[in-house]
């Protein structure tokens, strides 16, 4: 067996909320007589990840995910537990981070490399392979406060894979980039699991997960709630986080069997990407008469917030099963992972789903910016 990359044993870190650090709040902080409320970001958290395996952390935001990712990386250290880091260690976790504002990109490279170790002469080797990754060779003397976020990403990534590093830490920072940039990053990411390094990454997006991940945790409130290989906790990940809203009992008497059949965009392409029409084939069969049904399609962002809706103005016939293409014009939801809902409900009472297909979807996109949104919307701009 390959010795351990990264240990953990029983790491816990507690933060008090409301506490402010510095100094300058000290004699605040002693003078307050009421007791602070302690919130727990990791509880008893312990694993084994041997080296040349690369590791999946997911689970919904606020699990801890982050704040192990930095307590692995030494950015801040434990409230109990031990740590224990068998090699050079590089790390994305935020965007821009390491980076000085005034410094061009070249020169931040240079420092960054000086961070991790690296001579001069030894950036200076890997310089042209770093600016070519991160495609910035027409910026990379500008300072990188004039960067964009996704134009930091690449630069951070460049700079962390092609340094040598023995374990990897990436957080979800690499959204920002755009689809082609987020294929290449995979690639690399592959081709360093490949050479023998550790990497740990932190992920909404599943297919990520199961594209480059060996193994994956998930957390849920700070401790560990499953643990498998990449595909088996991607599996449970996209199950326990589907809303609640479309897990409710079935009611009444309807009968009803529903199968999605094809995702595509209208050009018959697989991959879906923002703004471009979008095709869902669908099967239903509905087996007797029970009542009212409607049918409905949905996306679901990962953390459960419906983003689109529709429903099938057409009645079901009974005891046939019947085909259907639902057909969107442009599809209107940011860059990301999302849950796709074909349901069976009582128009009169939408949160009673008779049944559910559900499936994951990724949809792409070109532009950073549409990372932080949930819709996107044509703009007339004028000046």
């Amino acid at each position: 067996m390959s010795a351990a990359a990264i240990t953990l044993d029983a790491v816990s870190k507690r933060y008090l909320l409301g506490s402010r650090g510095g100094l300058r709040h000290l004699p605040r902080e002693l003078g307050r007589r009421r007791r602070r409320e302690e919130l727990w970001a990791l509880n008893e958290v312990s694993l084994a990840l041997e080296t040349g395996r690369s590791l999946a952390l997911v689970g919904a935001n606020g699990a801890g995910k982050s704040t192990l990712l930095k307590i692995i990386s030494r950015v801040t250290r434990p409230t109990t537990g031990r740590v224990r880091v068998n090699g050079r260690l590089s790390s994305l976790i935020e965007i821009g981070a390491g980076f000085h504002d005034e410094l061009t990109g070249r020169e931040n490279i240079y420092l960054n490399g000086a961070i991790l170790g690296l001579s001069r002469r030894e950036v200076k080797r890997r310089l042209d392979d770093i600016v070519e990754f991160a495609e910035l060779e027409r910026f990379i003397d500008t300072p990188v406060k004039r960067y964009s976020s996704g134009m930091f990403a690449r630069l951070g990534f460049a700079v962390a894979v092609h340094t040598d590093p023995d374990i990897l830490l990436i957080d979800e920072v690499l959204a920002v980039g755009d689809a082609r940039f987020r294929r290449r990053s995979y690639e690399k990411v592959q081709e360093l699991s490949r050479e023998r390094r550790t990497v740990v990454v932190v992920s909404h997006q599943m297919s990520m997960v199961r594209r480059i991940c060996d193994v994956g945790v998930m957390l849920e409130r700070g401790r560990v709630i499953f643990t498998g290989s990449a595909d088996e906790v991607a599996s449970h990940y996209e199950a326990h986080l589907i809303p609640t809203a479309l897990q409710a009992e079935a009611v009444g008497s309807a009968d009803v069997e529903l199968e999605i059949l094809e995702v595509r965009r209208a050009d018959g392409l697989r991959s879906l990407r923002t703004g471009e029409p979008a095709v869902v084939r669908a099967r239903v069969l509905r087996r007797r008469d029970g009542g009212d049904v409607a049918l409905t399609i949905s996306l679901n962002r990962v953390d459960g917030l419906p983003v689109l809706l529709a429903r099938c103005p057409d009645a079901i016939p009974i005891g046939v099963p019947v085909e259907f293409e639902a057909r969107l014009p442009s599809l209107t939801v940011a860059p990301g992972s999302y849950f796709l809902h074909v349901s069976a409900r009582d128009p009169h009472e939408p949160d009673v789903v008779y049944e559910d297909a559900c499936m994951t979807v990724d949809v792409d996109g070109d532009d950073p910016y549409l990372n932080a949104a949930v819709t996107t919307a044509l703009v007339e701009w004028v000046k």
